[in-house]
């Protein structure tokens, strides 16, 4: 469970695993400053058996109703976590993100719907 979880978070029904560090899905986690149902996923590193919660992410634009972490993939240390309700391009139109940098170190962009990114939306 996430240290700041609650009943409706829908935590764990999307995990990502790469060696000892799982990505985990809250997608109706209530956000502060952003509202309910923005969404969060966790990053919890395994050592010597046990997981430990390391970082929560949230996306840098959410809004409430967003769902942040609908679906997410990590593979090493690249991530790509979904928020299926985004509005940036369009009314729920959804986005994807993918955290700059090492595991640690998650400063998220967002990514465009187009197969090649559109610089505004960088």
């Amino acid at each position: 469970m996430a240290q700041d979880g609650a009943n409706a978070d829908i935590f764990g029904v999307r995990v990502a695993l790469s060696g000892d560090t799982a990505l985990i899905s809250a997608r109706r986690a209530d956000v502060d400053g952003m509202g309910k149902d923005a969404g969060a996923a966790y990053l919890f590193e395994r050592t010597e058996g046990k997981w430990t919660q390391i970082q929560k992410l949230v996306a840098p634009d959410g809004k409430a109703d967003d769902r942040f972490a609908h679906g997410v993939a990590l593979n090493k240390d690249t991530a790509i976590i979904s928020a299926m309700q985004h509005d940036a391009i369009a009314n729920n139109a959804g986005a994807l993100f993918e955290p700059e940098g090492q595991v640690l170190l998650f400063t998220s962009r967002p990514r465009s719907q187009k197969s090649r990114p559109d610089p505004e939306v960088w």
